[in-house]
């Protein structure tokens, strides 16, 4: 094992041991009931996620001596279906509280989409530069974002997935696209309406799929929706699904009356 200098002078109060499908711990750990519920779907994805990286390595599980999981039971969950070895960490029984526990559970999070925008901005993907220098000036919310740059309306797991694998597509057609759209996004919004739009409904991601929605249809008449609807008495500030959105939309854009 390598050791620095620095390192040999520190106090060693734990090890870590690896725990193969051909030991009998391996099958024997137990889960707490004071623990979050194991979600079928957080195991799948961090199976697959382990599939493409087997980082378990790095993130010991946290056992009691009296073989109790404190901390990592989903990824406990997701090497036993994969028959992967996995890492643990000991600590005593009696050497932590419910209130620790409860701690463990909710002062950890998940990386969220801004996580890996920052993670591959940082890393120097142009892709991910345009669309940080995209999001950051416009009222717009990232799912919706990364629906544009994939030139559809619905935001769909597979994009988000390609966006945090460093995935993202960004070229010339793209970024035309981009722009065009959210200027026509702006357009609707700063448009003086019966009544105006909130704030909270401009940056609603179901008004903005809704106009998206739209937006790519290609009978859509962009110019004279904005026309009537500036005009139309409105809805928007009621409505809260994608749905309602499309078509109170539609009914604007299908009215005939300029009020």
């Amino acid at each position: 094992m390598f050791t620095t200098k620095l390192e040999s002078e520190l106090e060693v109060v734990s090890s870590i041991f690896l725990v193969k499908p051909t030991d009998k711990l391996y099958y024997a750990l137990k889960t707490l009931e004071a623990n979050r519920n194991i979600l079928p779907d957080c195991i799948k994805e961090l199976k697959n996620s382990i599939k493409e990286n087997n980082a378990l390595r790095l993130v010991p599980l946290l056992i009691d001596s009296n073989y109790y999981v404190v901390d990592g039971q989903t990824r406990y969950e997701a090497s036993k279906e994969l028959n992967y070895p996995f890492y643990i960490q000991i600590i005593d029984s009696d050497s932590y509280t419910m209130k620790d526990l409860i701690s463990i559970n909710t002062t950890q999070k998940n990386w969220k989409l801004f996580d890996y925008l920052d993670l591959h901005t940082i890393s120097n993907r142009p892709a991910y530069q345009k669309f940080s220098a995209v999001f950051e000036t416009n009222n717009i919310t990232m799912g919706v974002l990364i629906a544009i740059f994939n030139q559809d309306w619905v935001r769909k797991r597979k994009y988000s997935k390609e966006f945090k694998e460093g995935n993202l597509k960004c070229n010339t057609t793209i970024l035309n696209h981009v722009n065009d759209t959210l200027y026509k996004i702006r357009k609707i919004s700063k448009t003086p309406l019966n009544p105006m739009l909130k704030k909270e409904t401009i940056k609603n991601q179901h008004f903005q799929q809704a106009i998206l929605a739209h937006l790519l249809t290609e009978t859509f008449d962009f110019m004279g929706f904005i026309s009537k609807v500036a005009k139309y008495p409105n809805e928007f500030n009621k409505l809260r699904k994608t749905s309602d959105f499309i078509e109170h939309i539609k009914e604007i854009n299908n009215s005939h009356k300029l009020y």
